[in-house]
């Protein structure tokens, strides 16, 4: 299967799960009270990144080696993702303290919870790198079942928090459970010793990726700190939407850098980029236009926080077009852990000086003007995403910097003016306080803007018109 079969694949996977998890996230942030729904948020969001570090430290390079066939590999990796899993359950119970859980049993689930699903995560990550399809279909699949369990035990049986961290481990645990299953000729392989001694002398550029993502990560923390936990709860409420379409964009091309160590074709992957510059565009562009209907599909008491969800627009914009530069890029290096080269080196700190900067200033931010926190997470938050663009940009080789500049950038900048001139205009304003008629207008304007805007960027656009093309073959056969 082609790399671009394999992303449409993966992208459709993806966002079939993600409608249908869509529902859980509205239950949850309906039927949780702020403070419920900010302690959950920082479970499902950030244990992960916080307990990644034994796991980073072997993936980083575990990926790589797999789709340089390297044998061994898995078994040594899953070491790795148990000693992730141990460090998960123990943040995830000093975060619930944290954050003021007083039952114990509450505590208990958020650590078994963030415990199975970081397992999940790190493993449905290495595991992209030997079955891209199988991978995604497993998130798929862990996806639905979380909503079915959500639905069952948060709205029909008003289990609350109880009931969220339940679905949540039930389901990863499920997910662990079908991809061990499905990478079992990995897993039976000799263990790669010489793999180990390896990484762990190559550690340090994972390393720094994993202290990138920790001071990220923080975010939450820190902005309840400074701003208390009801602008967390708006801030995750307000951007939901948006980030299950980070999500969807940027998994469809989790592959793309195996497919570039593989193959050295640079081109694919940056025509690609522009695909994603494509959707990515007219979604952000109604986004900025209309956030009211956005975040109101989640929970009306959120819409104050409508000018996060613009700021945020951009963020998403930036995210989704980087990410496949960014995997081209890495996927040019074809070194290995012994011996680091200077591009994946550089790579790495551009994350670490992105996320420095990003933190630095959401803190002076807040301690300067704490009245609207949730605004100001969010334009930090662009601040350094733009930063990290502008290292990214810098670490490629001129053709690939000129190639993107030129053919993806001015895109997506084109494309999102284009979808927020004709959100603005032909699009109902505002938004409706019932769920199903807030959803009925968010759908019909998301269907007004869109057949226009593809029309408008199809007839304008050979080569997106040639991809297009392209991708209906490949559908059929």
């Amino acid at each position: 299967m082609g790399v671009l079969r394999q992303a449409i694949a993966r992208g459709v996977l993806r966002f079939v799960a993600m409608l249908v998890s869509m529902v859980s996230g509205i239950v949850i942030a309906r039927r949780l009270d702020p403070s419920s729904y900010a302690l959950y948020q920082m479970i499902a969001r950030r244990v992960d990144q916080l307990s990644a570090l034994p796991s980073v430290l072997a993936g980083f390079w575990a990926y790589r080696y797999s789709a340089l066939g390297v044998k061994g590999v898995a078994k040594a990796y899953m070491v790795s993702v148990l000693f992730s899993g141990a460090m998960a359950g123990s943040i995830a119970t000093a975060l619930a303290i944290y954050v003021g859980a007083e039952s114990w049993g509450i505590i208990a689930l958020a650590a078994v919870s963030g415990l199975l699903w970081t397992m999940f995560a790190r493993y449905n990550f290495y595991a992209v790198a030997l079955r891209p399809v199988f991978s995604e279909l497993i998130t798929s699949t862990r996806r639905v079942v979380y909503a079915a369990m959500v639905f069952t035990l948060v709205y029909l049986a008003a289990m609350g928090l109880y009931g969220a961290f339940i679905a949540f481990m039930i389901s990863s645990a499920l997910g662990i459970a079908l991809l061990l299953r499905g990478t079992k000729k990995w897993l039976s392989e000799a263990m790669c010793r010489r793999c180990l001694r390896e990484w762990f002398r190559g550690a340090y550029v994972p390393a720094i990726s994993w202290v990138a993502a920790m001071l990220a990560a923080t975010d939450a923390a820190i902005v309840t700190a400074l701003g208390g936990s009801y602008a967390v709860a708006a801030f995750f409420a307000s951007i939901a939407a948006l980030s299950m379409l980070v999500e969807v964009l940027t998994t469809s091309l989790q592959h793309l850098t195996a497919y570039v160590l593989r193959t050295q074709d640079v081109g694919t992957g940056l025509r690609i980029s522009r695909v994603v510059a494509f959707v990515s565009a007219m979604i952000c562009g109604y986004a900025m236009a209309r956030p009211e209907s956005v975040i109101a599909v989640m929970n009306p008491i959120y819409v104050p926080a409508s000018h996060a969800l613009q700021i945020y627009a951009l963020v998403v914009l930036v995210t989704t077009i980087m990410t496949p530069l960014t995997q081209v890029i890495s996927g040019t290096d074809r070194s290995r852990a012994e011996k680091p080269g200077k591009t994946i080196v550089r790579l790495t700190l551009s994350r670490l000086i992105s996320s420095v900067i990003y933190i630095v200033a959401l803190i002076l931010a807040l301690l300067l003007q704490s009245k609207s926190p949730v605004e100001i997470w969010a334009l930090t938050l662009l601040i350094g995403r733009l930063t990290q663009l502008v290292l990214v940009l810098r670490i490629a080789d001129t053709s690939t910097r000129r190639n993107f500049l030129k053919n993806t950038a001015i895109r997506a900048v084109i494309f999102m003016a284009i979808a927020y001139t004709l959100s603005f205009t032909l699009t109902i304003p505002g938004y409706a306080p019932r769920f199903m008629d807030n959803a009925l207008l968010l759908l019909r304007n998301l269907a007004t803007v869109a057949a226009i805007y593809v029309a408008i960027i199809l007839a304008i656009d050979s080569e997106l018109r040639g991809i297009a093309m392209k991708a209906l073959t490949t559908i059929k056969h």
